[in-house]
């Protein structure tokens, strides 16, 4: 809902969420790819850290988010999701329908096994849960989440995407999957 009521549509919470995170990688695009879209909710959720170890390998150059509780229910992911619109909310001053590169990624979360292959190839883009930061989420919709991906990380997801064992990481325009 906007501030006066009413329902959003998806293209204007789409057309928000890209403000959001236009604003978001004009202040903290110094960030790794892991923290940059990780500022709706702060740390409440999880932890980042600037390096990792995985499998007897240290990776320092990368970022790695770490939920606070690994058991995330689909209550939780609503309750981060109306957070963060309250947050886009409160930050952008009027949806605009300015034009913004990049694409819908649509993640069918509830069937995400944490393997860290997702992560470990997005350099933290894609958390260990396989889902993408929360500044990117547009809407939650028949227990998949959609989420705007600003173009210069487009080619990371792409990578998390190719290793995701269960295929529960799209482009929304790749497939009509969304009806799954």
């Amino acid at each position: 809902m906007d501030a006066n009521g009413d329902i959003l549509t998806f293209d204007q919470l789409r057309q928000l969420t890209q403000q959001y995170c236009a604003i978001q990688i004009a202040e903290r695009g110094y960030q790794s790819a892991a923290a940059v879209l990780r500022s709706a909710t702060g740390d409440t959720w999880w932890t980042i850290t600037t390096g990792y170890e995985q499998d007897g390998c240290i990776y320092k150059e990368r970022g790695h988010v770490k939920w606070r509780d690994r058991d995330v229910t689909e209550t939780t992911i609503a309750n981060i999701w109306l957070q963060q619109l309250q947050i886009k909310q409160e930050v952008v001053k009027g949806i605009t329908d300015t034009p913004h590169k990049g694409k819908v990624l649509v993640c069918s979360y509830t069937e995400a096994i944490p393997d860290g292959a997702s992560e470990a190839e997005s350099e933290g883009f894609i958390d260990e849960l396989d889902l993408p930061p929360v500044d990117t989420w547009i809407c939650l919709r028949n227990s998949k989440l959609y989420a705007w991906i600003p173009e210069q990380y487009c080619n990371l997801v792409q990578e998390a995407i190719d290793v995701n064992a269960l295929d529960i990481l799209w482009w929304e325009d790749a497939t009509d999957k969304t009806d799954n």
